[in-house]
């Protein structure tokens, strides 16, 4: 449970950064909506978007202006003050924006989403490649699978509040992404470390799984 007072080490941060222009109108609207939420500093890294995690389930606030790449940069400098290592696959040589060229919720418009605070991927979503995962989704619009960014900002989240990392044992295939020639990526952690890579749509494995959005999706306060 997220302490809803503000420190004062909390306070100071939030006038520091409103005076360098990293805190604006939008962010602040999320924090006085949502006070439970965290909204502060990791080590060097600043928060940039809300969230609450409670109830079994973890709901993040997306405000405009959030990327791919920025969140996995985010990742990343949670990584290096945390000692481990968050890696592109060697195939991958641009910003995860570039290669990224679909997403079902494409974060610079801000949203608001909902996911179960699990571990490991869907147990009951195991072993389906994208195109059946798609498949899916046309038999009921109303499913919704996790893409490349809300996996990387849950990852973030989840070790920021627990030390631990997402999908130790299995693969989280972000669905809700492809890249222009349709492949599909896919998050997971090994001794410590935290790796992107790609797989062709139709390939499944009994490791594999994704992760589907909780209840309905909202737009972004900030939107």
């Amino acid at each position: 449970m997220v302490d809803k007072r503000v420190t004062d080490d909390q306070e100071i941060e939030f006038f520091k950064q409103k005076k360098v222009g990293r805190i604006n109108r939008e962010n602040l609207q999320l924090f006085l909506q949502y006070p439970d939420c965290v909204f502060g500093k990791q080590k060097e890294e600043i928060l940039d978007f809300a969230y609450t995690r409670q109830n079994g389930q973890i709901t993040m606030n997306i405000p405009r202006g959030m990327t791919t790449e920025k969140v996995f940069e985010m990742y990343q400098a949670q990584g290096r003050n945390n000692h481990f290592s968050v890696e592109k696959d060697k195939n991958i040589h641009k910003s995860l924006d570039a290669v990224i060229t679909k997403n079902d919720r494409y974060p610079k418009e801000g949203y608001r989403i909902s996911f179960p605070d699990l571990i490991e991927a869907d147990e009951d979503l195991r072993d389906l490649s994208a195109y059946q995962l798609e498949l899916l989704k046309k038999e009921d619009k109303g499913r919704k699978f996790i893409t490349l960014f809300e996996r990387l900002a849950l990852g973030w989240i989840v070790f920021k509040e627990t030390g631990k990392h997402l999908d130790p044992s299995g693969y989280t295939l972000c669905a809700g992404s492809r890249t222009r020639n349709g492949y599909v990526p896919h998050v997971f952690s090994r001794d410590g470390n935290v790796y992107v890579s790609l797989y062709y749509p139709s390939y499944h494995d009994d490791e594999l799984s994704t992760r589907e959005a909780i209840g309905t999706l909202q737009d972004a306060v900030s939107k």
